[in-house]
């Protein structure tokens, strides 16, 4: 359920939710809440970072819109600008990188699903929304920040598109599916470092200030740096997904003010993406879920990834096993069909003289092959 109030919008199932505040004179989209169901006040979860945001006015001081954004838990993290924190997107037009966004519209509207977004079953009937962005410095230079929740799962869907109606080109060097900043700096972060024969390799260490970044820049997502993350605190814990398969950089960044900013970015160092007038790049599907504990956590993953994310298998739900000749026959056969090898043979006589499974062999390549049972 998605419901947008003045200033605050607010999305939740009977479990969960996911709060935001638009200040109301500069337009700064901030960060109350996202975890257990509840109703924020922008004044508690924001007052504290505003001590040292103030104009002087005549013979004093006093606050400007409420909202220090250098400290303050935002969506939309801005770049050469106040935020002390790495930014959430940069875009490069001419010698310029100064990109901050403010939000210009507030509405239900859903992405356009591109081919490569991928399997997640259902995300398309659900009620999604849409924060209209645009640069106070380069007008046409918009960004679009996407949230859907589903009411079956604690899981919040999240994704970030670029939009350049500037009339020339713009550059993307950094673009986040997800930017969100936790009022929070008591956690532990846990993550798979992965390795050869060692793809679920746990670490998991207190999050301390300074910046982290978990990263794949061989061109690919895989078992080197598993692109899932997790963050356990005394609020609950809260999981990480990008659904992606390139190159990925996660950003966990904690600031002495007191607050944990997490991006999911895409590409990494290097980033160099050409939007001519009226194209726009839409980023992958981020999966932010959440658990009152860790073992909520597993089991809200595991449910949503096996009843959303794992395509329906061919074999109409008897799933395969993936022979894989490399570590098991080694190179000794050919590609499909004629295979000569005795030991592969005698595997796929084996199988099918067992008269409760249907075995079909089927080539995916020379190196794989695959039993359904």
């Amino acid at each position: 359920m998605i419901e947008i109030n003045g200033n605050i919008v607010k999305l939740s199932n009977s479990r969960i939710s996911y709060s935001i505040f638009v200040s109301p004179n500069r337009k700064i989209a901030a960060h109350l809440h996202f975890g257990r169901k509840g109703d924020f006040d922008p004044k508690e979860v924001l007052g504290r970072y505003q001590y040292n945001f103030q104009l002087r006015v005549g013979e004093g001081f006093e606050a400007v819109d409420s909202l220090y954004d250098g400290y303050s838990p935002v969506e939309l993290g801005s770049y050469l600008r106040m935020d002390l924190r790495p930014a959430s997107i940069i875009v490069r037009q001419g010698d310029s990188r100064l990109t901050d966004f403010r939000v210009k519209e507030i509405k239900k509207e859903a992405p356009r699903f591109p081919a490569y977004w991928p399997t997640p079953k259902g995300y398309k009937d659900l009620e999604w929304l849409c924060l209209v962005y645009e640069d106070i410095a380069r007008p046409g230079l918009k960004a679009k920040g996407y949230y859907a929740i589903y009411e079956e799962y604690d899981v919040l869907l999240k994704a970030t598109e670029i939009v350049n109606e500037t009339g020339i080109d713009a550059y993307v060097e950094k673009l986040s599916a997800s930017s969100i900043d936790f009022p929070s700096d008591k956690f532990e972060l846990e993550h798979y470092i992965g390795g050869w024969g060692w793809e679920r390799r746990i670490e998991r260490f207190p999050l301390h200030h300074g910046g982290i970044s978990l990263s794949s820049y061989e061109g690919r997502s895989g078992h080197a740096e598993n692109p899932y993350f997790c963050l356990h605190g005394k609020e609950g814990s809260f999981g990480f997904n990008l659904i992606y398969s390139g190159q990925v950089e996660n950003e966990i960044t904690l600031i002495p003010a007191g607050v944990a900013r997490v991006s999911q970015c895409i590409g990494g160092p290097g980033l160099d993406y050409r939007l001519a007038p009226n194209e726009s790049l839409l980023s992958p599907l981020a999966v932010l879920s959440y658990g009152e504990d860790e073992e909520k956590l597993i089991q809200t993953n595991h449910r949503y990834i096996q009843e959303r994310i794992l395509p329906e298998s061919r074999y109409k739900g008897i799933e395969p096993i993936v022979f894989n000749s490399w570590e098991g026959a080694m190179m000794d056969f050919d590609t499909l069909p004629g295979i000569e090898d005795d030991r592969l043979n005698a595997l796929i006589t084996a199988f099918g003289q067992n008269t409760l499974l249907n075995v079909t062999v089927v080539g995916l390549d020379e190196l794989f092959l695959v039993f359904p049972i």
